[in-house]
């Protein structure tokens, strides 16, 4: 069969808990998916997310049921996909069209119009899931997957069947009620290497999409988990969904920010900060173009966002702004020049605002008003988020600059710096705990320099840096005398390390099947779990 074997699930929304079986099987099969949770009013236009999604996926599953016979926007979906099969140049089976009957009373479609039609009424899940699996060209699980490994994957409250190898069967079920389905648009299950790093898993929960931030939210106990399918609130204890918002972040956009009742998220496609409620997401306020010009896509690139008391700062491109939290009202914004963009996250410490832009210069503005207090230019685009301590400021630099940068917090004046072997400079954001520097940089290297001195306590390379030089770009957590680390290692793909605070030894590590892309999400440990989100687009609580 022809195609990339990538499905649109094309379902009324009437009939999301009705998939149960659907999702559950594609789910333990590792097949990537997109399930939209989303709702829309006739009269709309599709979406350009959706469009995309028809787009780059070359197998139709249309969910048969008598919703769907009324369903307008399962028919401009259908309408889309065939468009597109008319016009493939690789020929008609490259795109497959596949009818599955989930419900009685759906009138049988007529010869022709699907390539497989798989009527699951007249069968039970284990005989239709396995004809699924065939019509995909799926292979069979050499296997039955263990229920740990799906645990979470489902729909709440419900149990699924799932066909395995040789006929067999798996029992599926969630741990707590949620109204959604948890299984959500495009994911697939990380591999779990070892017995020992399985048991570590508390729960998982597939967030999909192409890339993702999380924070885990002060004072409601939520977890706030953000990525380009939407804004996700889940309980930390079991990772139930309690709420979903269609808010988009862009590439690299910036982790939602919670205080006690609210949450604060940056939509970059639109160039809208919203602030939701953290209960049940209801929006409060939000705030259009707070770039302040016509074009709100201003934002897209912007990955700098946070809250300091009760004022948000917003980045994007050249622009910095401080808005209430109470109702988004701007109270001071500025320009960088026409060169500059903002390129690492917003630091809020001792009255000062700190951040790095492209143009190789980190500014500190004064939080209140706004105003230059001073900037220190390197020689590469600084992406690693200052962390300050201490009356001393650190970051890194990237490439050519391959250099750790200390400076005095209210001049601006090097304290001292350290250099480093990196070929593609330092990215990675420090972490300062008790007048320790925690800095990881672009040769696989994670360094625990003093504060004061910037002298070298010690070095280690976790993934091992044999054979093609492995990398630490995104952010790290430190917390009970441990560095919970997330890197791309070059033969274990996406790994989360947890080193020992003491000499950086290695206290255990979890491993999943697929690269974490360029800037891993910076973990966050609370509520006895370091939550970590994988390669694969899963956020995973695993035990500290």
């Amino acid at each position: 069969m022809a195609g990339n074997k990538r499905i649109f699930i094309s379902h009324a929304h009437a009939d999301n808990d009705i998939c149960t079986f659907l999702l559950a099987g594609l789910d333990a099969w590792g097949v990537d998916y997109w399930f939209d949770l989303q709702e829309m009013n006739a009269g709309q236009q599709l979406s350009a997310r959706l469009q995309e999604a028809i787009a780059e996926r070359d197998i139709f599953v249309r969910v048969c049921t008598p919703n769907a016979l009324t369903s307008f926007w399962m028919d401009r979906e259908l309408a889309a996909f065939r468009g597109l099969r008319e016009h493939d140049r690789r020929g008609q089976d490259a795109r497959r069209v596949i009818y599955l009957i989930l419900a009685s009373g759906y009138t049988q479609p007529a010869e022709g119009e699907a390539d497989l039609i798989i009527d699951a009424v007249r069968m039970n899940p284990v005989d239709w899931l396995r004809h699924l699996r065939e019509g995909l060209g799926v292979p069979a699980p050499r296997a039955p997957l263990g229920r740990r490994r799906l645990l979470a994957t489902g729909v709440a409250g419900a149990a699924a069947v799932v066909a395995g190898a040789a006929g067999g069967t798996l029992l599926l079920a969630s741990k707590a009620a949620s109204p959604l389905p948890r299984t959500l648009p495009t994911g697939r299950l990380a591999a779990l290497p070892t017995r020992e790093s399985e048991e570590r898993v508390q729960w998982f929960f597939r967030v999909g999409g192409t890339d993702a931030q999380l924070l885990v939210g002060a004072g409601r106990g939520g977890l706030f988990v953000g990525s380009n399918q939407g804004l996700f609130a889940l309980s930390p204890s079991d990772g139930g969904l309690l709420w979903h918002k269609d808010i988009q972040g862009g590439l690299g956009s910036p982790p939602p920010v919670a205080a006690a009742d609210t949450v604060y998220v940056l939509d970059g496609f639109k160039g809208t900060l919203y602030a939701l409620r953290a209960e049940d997401g209801r929006e409060q306020w939000h705030a259009f173009g707070v770039t302040g010009t016509s074009n709100p896509n201003d934002l897209f690139l912007g990955k700098a966002l946070t809250l300091a008391g009760q004022v948000v700062y917003v980045a994007g491109g050249s622009k910095v702004y401080a808005l209430a939290s109470e109702d988004g009202a701007i109270i001071w914004g500025v320009t960088l020049s026409d060169r500059a963009s903002v390129t690492s996250g917003l630091t809020v410490a001792g009255g000062m605002l700190y951040f790095g832009a492209n143009d190789g210069v980190v500014y500190a503005l004064d939080a209140g008003s706004g105003h230059l207090r001073w900037f220190f230019q390197t020689h590469g685009i600084v992406e690693s988020t200052p962390a300050m301590a201490k009356g001393t400021v650190v970051f890194g630099a990237g490439e050519p600059d391959v250099n750790i940068y200390a400076l005095d917090t209210a001049t601006g004046a090097l304290r001292w710096q350290v250099r480093t072997t990196s070929v593609v400079g330092v990215n990675s954001s420090p972490t300062i705990v008790e007048g320790v520097v925690y800095i990881g940089a672009g040769d696989g290297v994670l360094r625990a320099l003093d504060l004061a001195t910037g002298a070298r306590r010690w070095q280690k390379a976790p993934g091992g840096n044999s054979g093609l030089p492995d990398s630490i770009d995104g952010g790290l957590a430190v917390a009970g005398g441990v560095v919970y680390l997330p890197m791309n290692a070059s033969f274990s793909n996406g790994t989360l390390y947890a080193l020992s605070t003491r000499d950086g030894s290695q206290l255990w590590r979890y491993a999943t099947d697929r690269d974490l892309g360029l800037t891993p999400p910076r973990p966050v440990v609370a509520n006895g779990s370091v939550y970590f989100i994988g390669g694969d687009r899963t956020l995973y609580a695993l035990k500290v």
